[in-house]
């Protein structure tokens, strides 16, 4: 009995389809693992696990009363704090566009989903030697943020704007 099965299949010959075989699953696995480390490296971000998108409008109240150092650091200083956690925050989940508020709106970078520009025009921002407009704001946000994907609005300030019997 032996005998015939080393005629049909030598015993030498057995053994390297199977070694064939596991070297060919190796390089089936390998394959697949640098595949999946090439997609990993292009930050793939599909809608459905990112959540919803939003479209987020950060302003800095820049006006002549953030300038009061009551607070420590100063009233700006803590609102330049804010609006730099919100950037973080916000820019994970959709376009920010990033503006300063004193008597007229000033926008500090354009709608962006990367954090470094919008940081640097967080860090542009200065205090102004007029008043906070709030009217200027109502406008300019209904402009900018008119037809975006769920909009939202964030004001780091101090809430000193003036009354709204002053505005024109």
């Amino acid at each position: 009995y032996l005998g015939a099965w080393d005629e049909v299949a030598p015993a030498g010959t057995t053994r390297p389809a199977k070694w064939a075989l596991a070297r060919s699953w190796a390089l089936v696995r390998a394959l697949a693992i640098v595949g999946l480390l090439g997609l990993a490296l292009t930050d793939p971000q599909p809608r459905w696990l990112a959540g919803e998108v939003r479209t987020t409008l950060i302003v800095l109240d820049a006006g002549a009363h953030m300038r009061a150092t009551d607070e420590v650091p100063s009233r700006f200083e803590k609102a330049r704090m804010l609006a730099e956690a919100a950037v973080s925050a916000s820019v994970r989940s959709g376009e920010v566009m990033v503006a300063q508020l004193d008597a007229d709106v000033t926008p500090l970078s354009g709608w962006e989903r990367q954090a470094a520009p919008l940081q640097a025009g967080v860090r542009a921002s200065a205090v102004s030697s007029v008043g906070t407009r709030f009217a200027a704001l109502a406008a300019f946000a209904r402009e900018q943020l008119r037809g975006k994907p769920s909009p939202q609005l964030i004001v780091a300030t101090d809430g000193a704007f003036e009354s709204a019997e002053a505005a024109p």
